[in-house]
């Protein structure tokens, strides 16, 4: 893809979902005004949750901060090989990621799970 847009921040946390369980959500952040969301029900633990959220925060968002938010495949494999990540927290990365994308170009982002943490994207105009 031609357009370059690098990604500006990276934000993850801990909420909770409708049954009181431990999930993710992640924001991205590029350009001015470009935000992406997505929120990815957990299946870890909630220490392990946190543990991951704090790795993303410290170590792994520094990595992708700068990266070009379109390039989803270099981003996803970045993600794909942090193995100390539980897979919620790279996954709502990885969604936000894509979502941001979209929104910059005016698109609707549906994510079509794969059986992998990476996502797998249909767009459709608006």
């Amino acid at each position: 893809m031609d357009i370059c847009l690098p990604i500006r921040d990276i934000y993850v946390r801990k909420i909770l979902d409708s049954g009181g369980s431990p999930a993710v959500e992640a924001e991205v952040l590029a350009g001015e005004d470009i935000v992406g969301t997505a929120s990815v029900a957990g299946q870890k633990g909630e220490q392990e949750i946190e543990a991951g959220i704090e790795q993303m925060h410290s170590q792994i968002a520094e990595e992708l901060i700068g990266k070009n938010l379109f390039e989803q495949e270099e981003i996803d494999h970045l993600l794909e090989k942090r193995k100390e990540i539980p897979q919620e927290v790279s996954l709502a990365v990885s969604i936000a990621t894509a979502r941001a994308a979209a929104g910059k170009l005016k698109i609707k982002a549906t994510w079509h799970g794969t059986g992998s943490f990476i996502a797998v994207l249909r767009a459709e105009k608006n």
